[in-house]
């Protein structure tokens, strides 16, 4: 199951300590999008 989130949040949120051990540990996984053009970024961790 993945996250999703938009750029401004990843950017924002894994971007800190906590949101790098988040993806560190694969505890969460995340999928980035662009709300705008409606496509997907990034998936985290990669």
């Amino acid at each position: 199951m993945f996250l999703a989130v938009t750029n401004k949040v990843a950017n924002t949120i894994f971007s800190v300590e906590i949101g790098q051990i988040l993806l560190d540990g694969n505890i969460v996984k995340v999928l980035v999008f662009d709300p705008e053009s409606e496509i997907i970024t990034q998936w985290l961790p990669n």
